[in-house]
């Protein structure tokens, strides 16, 4: 009998956490996975992993605790950098973004009015005076093969309120992956167009006005979070003009930020 006692006792498992510090426990890591980005999800589980612990501990109370790793436990799968997508290194661009439904020429950006200055070629003047004697002057243009050519361009998905041109919280994690894009050091001497776009509900005029309203927030925001110079972005809206989806107008892919790298 006695024996039976000893095996029952070594067999008792150790006393659990109360119901009351569970709980406490649970709210705790619930607000840190509300407050932090998953980069620091990990080191925040970590941190609420160790405090259950000691807990445990200073109750007086030795628990056998199995090894776990949080990274695995907690980490989504990592979809490639936008970098990489935008400099064509990966086959997607994973999470909310994708290459873009239409993509810009340097030539076709000029055309719409998107980019001006330097970053178009310049016509000779129509009224430039004939030299003496000169009845007829030829004009050749060599066009530049690269200001035909498709620049890079993705499409992000950024959530907005409706009728708002602020992004929504929920958008967070897009905004900072356009952010370390933005850093990118193989983007360092480029310049990014924002382009606005939206679905087909409204007026063209309503989507036009908004959809440029929200290219310029997203500018701003990108402005804000890496400390670049506002002339390194270029600000466009094209309303409900290049819907991503045609069979649906209304479809929600259809409202996204576009981004054209200007080289």
């Amino acid at each position: 009998m006695s024996g039976m006692t000893k095996a029952h006792r070594a067999e008792t498992p150790a006393p659990r956490l109360s119901k009351v510090q569970d709980l406490s426990s649970r709210r705790v890591a619930a607000k840190a996975i509300r407050r932090h980005p998953a980069g620091h999800l990990a080191q925040f589980a970590r941190t609420i992993g160790f405090a259950m612990i000691l807990g445990g501990a200073s109750a007086g109370h030795a628990q056998e605790l199995k090894s776990i790793d949080l990274d695995t436990m907690l980490a989504e799968p990592a979809g490639p950098a936008l970098g990489d997508c935008l400099a064509g290194k990966s086959e997607g661009c994973g999470g909310k973004a994708a290459e873009a439904a239409r993509s810009f020429s340097r030539n076709e950006l000029c055309d719409l009015k998107i980019v001006a200055g330097n970053e178009c070629a310049k016509a000779a003047p129509a009224n430039a005076e004939l030299a003496a004697g000169e009845r007829t002057r030829l004009l050749i243009v060599e066009e530049d093969p690269a200001a035909e050519a498709p620049l890079p361009s993705i499409d992000v998905e950024i959530l907005f309120a409706y009728g708002s041109a602020e992004p929504l919280p929920a958008s967070g994690t897009e905004l900072q992956d356009l952010a370390r894009l933005v850093t990118d050091q193989r983007f360092s001497k480029d310049r990014f167009v924002v382009i606005g776009h939206t679905d087909a509900a409204g007026s063209e005029t309503y989507n036009q006005v908004l959809s440029t309203q929200r290219a310029a927030s997203v500018r701003d925001r990108l402005v804000s979070l890496t400390g670049a110079g506002p002339e390194r972005f270029v600000v466009a809206g094209r309303g409900e003009s290049d819907l991503k989806d045609q069979a649906d107008p209304l479809a929600a892919q259809n409202r996204r930020v576009q981004i054209v790298l200007l080289k």
